[in-house]
This record gives structure tokens, sequence and C-alpha cells, in this order.
């Protein structure tokens, strides 16, 4: 059945019927990372793009009965079809597919792996279930807003994933800050909220330096990092710097874009002069705006 097809009968037929089929094709046109890119765009709401392509979907493919349960990156998973990321994964089955491969293949037994930003899980859920198939380690994740963290808990336990929560928020010092959404996308879309945003408020959150929330942790190794966190990467750093020179993780995993860094008054190259005076250096960039750090040898 043709994706027109299906985008025609929504007249006819409830649309949560119709949308395991249009997942199917678009997972099925997302085999290549151009097809993957045009299937995500033909995810955002058409008024949103000066040029929206052809056979986009309007936005009640997502709004009416949001709250969906299904298999995707090999999980069993409870999505929020509102949020955009959530919206990809569900009707593509992908979600940064170099960046979830990357944390696969770093991951050995015993591994500690702490995931900064963790939106609904997705990559603390991908590193818990490759640590326990390699016979154990530790997963722990910081978020500070109440619906994600109820995706991770919900995900977690269907999964029967080992997650430690922790609902609070990173950066350079103790404090509370209102995160925000973004005026261009919807309340739910959770991925593009930040302490820098130009939308609504959507929750007032607790932020710690990380170096004094490991004071209070059993913690005493390091080994995998990663950071999402919409402008806030530098700070997080910074907060986190006695940890990272003491336990030497083997990598770091983190968003590095420059329009989210100017809002909070700092450069791509702030960034790299800080972790290479922590003693890493980028190795590559996995994907659009992610970037892999290695730590130097010495």
């Amino acid at each position: 059945m043709k994706l027109s097809t299906l985008i025609k009968a929504e007249k006819l037929v409830p649309i949560r019927y119709l949308r395991p089929y249009v997942a199917k094709i678009l997972t099925q046109d997302s085999m290549t990372s151009q097809g993957y890119e045009r299937a995500c765009m033909r995810l955002v709401d058409p008024n949103l793009i000066s040029e929206p392509l052809p056979l986009s979907l309007q936005p009640k493919w997502w709004n009416v009965d949001p709250i969906v349960k299904a298999n995707r990156l090999g999980l069993n998973l409870t999505l929020d079809l509102r949020d955009n990321i959530q919206r990809c994964i569900y009707f593509t089955g992908k979600y940064e597919p170099q960046t979830l491969a990357l944390i696969r293949n770093e991951l050995q037994p015993n591994d500690v792996f702490i995931d900064v930003g963790a939106h609904i899980g997705i990559h603390s859920l991908v590193a818990a279930q490759k640590l326990k198939s390699l016979g154990g380690g530790q997963v722990i994740a910081f978020e500070p807003t109440n619906d994600s963290q109820k995706r991770i808990i919900e995900n977690s336990k269907a999964n029967h994933l080992a997650i430690s929560l922790q609902k609070i928020a990173l950066g350079n010092q103790s404090e509370t800050l209102s995160l925000y959404g973004d005026k261009n996308w919807g309340v739910h879309d959770a991925a593009v909220r930040s302490f820098f945003g130009n939308g609504a408020i959507i929750q007032e959150v607790e932020v710690h330096k990380f170096d004094d929330w490991i004071k209070q942790s059993s913690l005493n190794k390091i080994d995998v990092i990663k950071i999402d966190a919409e402008g806030a990467e530098f700070d997080i750093l910074k907060g986190m710097s006695n940890s990272i020179q003491k336990f030497e993780p083997r990598c770091l995993i983190f968003e590095i874009k420059e329009s989210l860094l100017k809002k909070a008054n700092v450069s791509h190259q702030d960034i790299l002069v800080l972790m290479k005076n922590l003693g890493y250096q980028p190795e590559q960039q996995v994907c659009e705006g992610n970037y892999f750090f290695r730590r130097i040898s010495s």
C-alpha cells in the first residue's frame, strides 16, 4: 500500500488504525540515511516548514490518541507521539543510529554509563540492555522533567532493565531554574526544552553540580558519559570536571551545536579547549551535532 493511499484513507478510517501501516512504510524508507532524514521531515508539522515535503503528515496524525505502545529499537516502548523525537522513533523505528551503535560498541562488562539530559531514556535503555547482555553494569540517568521521567520509569520496567533515575538537572552550581519550551514547537516536544528557550515555562527544576552529587553516591568509577542539554553542555562539563579528572572515563558523547551554545554565550571552541584541558580530544562527529571524545593517551 502506498503512503498517499493511507493519507487519503484518513477521511474514512480512524487514524490510530492507519498509523501502523504508515510506520511500516516509513521504516522501510528509513533503511538509508537519506531516506531516514526524509521520513523524519515528513513527521514535522508542515506549518513549521517553509517548503514541506510532499506527503507530509498533518498534526492530527499524532495529536489524536497520542500515547502508543510499540516495539522499536529492540525495546518495548510507550511513546507520546506529540513529541517529535518519540514520533520519529515510532514511525521510522530509528533514533540517532550512529550514536546508539557507538554506545553499544563502546560499553564493556561492569561499565558505568552516565546519561545527562536523558529525555525519555533511549540512550539509557540501549546502554542498560547492552550491559545486561554483557553480564552487568550500571546506568544512571539525569532527567529533571516529570513527563520524561514517567517514560523512563515505564520503559525501563517494561524491558526489565535497571536504570537509576536522578530527577535533577546538572550545571555548574546549585540553583533552581526555569526550563522553557520552544515557541516553534509544541509543549510536548521534550527534546527542545532548555534553560534558554523562547517558549512557555515547562517546569521549575533543581540544578546541581555533578561533582557535588557524586560525593553523596557510592560510585567509584565512570566509563562512558553522554550529554544532551540543548546548550547547557559547557556548564555541565565544568560542574563535573573534578569527577572527569578523578575517574578518567574512556569517552564522552555530547552535542555541540553552535546555534544552541550561542544562547548560553559559549562557543564551540570554548568546549574544545575545556575538553583538551580535561585530557580529551574529539575522535569523530558521529551524527549532526554529536561528537565523540576519547581520552588522550599519556
